[in-house]
C-alpha cells in the first residue's frame, strides 16, 4: 500500500489492492494452484474472488503468496 501509517484510519485504496490481489491469484493459478485458491476462499465464506469482502483483501493476498 501507497504511503503506509501506523494510523489504522489511513484510507486503503481498495481498488488497488483488490487489482493487486488479482494478478496475485491469476499468478497462482498458473501454477496450478487452483485448489489452494478455492480453499482461501471458501475459508472465506465465499466462491468467488470479486464476493471478497474489502477488508478481507490483504490477509489473503497474504495467505496466496504462501501457496
Amino acid at each position: 500500500v501507497e504511503d503506509a501509517t501506523d494510523s489504522e484510519d489511513a484510507e486503503v485504496d481498495y481498488k488497488a489492492l483488490r487489482e493487486e490481489v488479482r494478478r496475485e491469484a491469476a499468478a497462482v493459478a498458473r501454477k496450478g494452484k487452483t485448489k489452494g485458491l478455492k480453499l482461501l476462499l471458501n475459508e472465506r465464506g465465499v466462491q468467488r474472488f470479486n464476493d471478497l469482502p474489502d477488508e478481507e483483501l490483504a490477509s489473503f493476498l497474504a495467505e496466496a503468496k504462501t501457496l
